[in-house]
């Protein structure tokens, strides 16, 4: 699920988002924002599982909170650019998260957004090479992953 924490608000000032949440079953918006994911998470699971349960669920998120694991929710990073900075990224934050507790993390291999210089049509043959080196390395990291998780 994509957005699966509240987006009430444009603008990344949480700050703002907090002083519009209205009252949520559980207590305010601001004491909540940081486990709106777990509870959404309960809820699909939930849900699911009433509706067919002798079925598994797996729900892919764009949001972790401590404890999500347990309702067959894996996170992942997010819409990121494709970008060696951001691949770069994704290694500490892989491990980081799942040094956190939650082992189910993953990412867009090869990113989401494209740069302008890899897609334009008249791409340099220097971009054209980058963008085939970085795909290649991003492709190895994530199946370096898979084959990591796949130990446990």
């Amino acid at each position: 699920m994509d957005a699966t924490e509240p987006e009430l608000i444009h603008g990344p000032e949480l700050e703002g988002t907090k002083t519009h949440m209205h009252p949520t079953a559980l207590g305010s918006g601001s004491r909540m924002l940081n486990a709106y994911p777990l509870v959404n998470s309960q809820a699909v699971y939930e849900g699911q599982r009433s509706a067919a349960p002798n079925q598994r669920v797996f729900t892919l998120t764009r949001s972790g909170f401590a404890g999500q694991q347990r309702y067959a929710a894996a996170v992942w990073s997010g819409d990121i650019s494709s970008t060696w900075t951001a691949m770069r990224k994704q290694i500490p934050a892989g491990l980081s998260f799942s040094l956190s507790g939650l082992p189910y993390w993953t990412m867009d291999s090869g990113g989401f957004s494209v740069p302008a210089r890899f897609s334009r049509k008249d791409a340099s043959a220097a971009d054209i090479e980058e963008w085939r080196e970085l795909n290649t390395r991003w492709f190895q990291f994530a199946d370096l992953r898979a084959l990591v998780a796949g130990a446990r």
